[in-house]
């Protein structure tokens, strides 16, 4: 992964863990359903205010891969889901565009999950939601981006 330089740093607010991209109708055009198929539509924790780096692919590779290249530690990966939301309204600019996807980890009761943010062609965003395991190999030539808490670092 490269890194995609800020000239300052890129801070998440603090936030209660009450909201959820199942219910961001405020900011998304699009939710995926399977985010309460597959039960990732609760609440998180509360949390701090975070330092995030953005990084843009430069080689091929499935969740797994991709964010094991930070760290072996997945908790150490994962944003709240109302991170997530505060990343995409306040460091909106710093999401992928064309079309291409910048992907959050994020986990449930135990299970493990992505967040997928994309613009669609009106400008929106949608967000949709994949299992961690899930097995496609992602092409670096997209440059999607990964969102990772500054401590995630290896």
């Amino acid at each position: 992964m490269a890194t995609a330089p800020a000239s300052e740093p890129l801070l998440l607010d603090a936030a209660d863990g009450d909201e959820i991209l199942a219910n961001a109708t405020d900011i998304f055009g699009y939710i995926d359903g399977d985010f309460k198929n597959w039960g990732a539509d609760e609440k998180g924790n509360a949390t701090k205010m975070a330092p995030v780096d953005v990084y843009e692919m430069v080689k091929d590779g499935t969740y797994r891969t991709l964010f094991g290249s930070f760290n072996n530690d997945f908790d150490k990966l994962c944003l709240t889901q109302a991170q997530i939301k505060n990343f995409c309204v306040k460091h909106r600019d710093w999401l992928r565009t064309g079309g291409y996807a910048t992907f959050f980890a994020f986990k449930l009761k135990g299970k493990r999950f992505v967040a997928g943010v994309y613009f669609s062609s009106a400008d929106k965003l949608r967000v949709y939601v994949y299992k961690f395991g899930y097995g496609r190999v992602w092409h670096a030539g997209h440059a999607l981006r990964f969102v990772i808490p500054q401590l995630a670092e290896a």
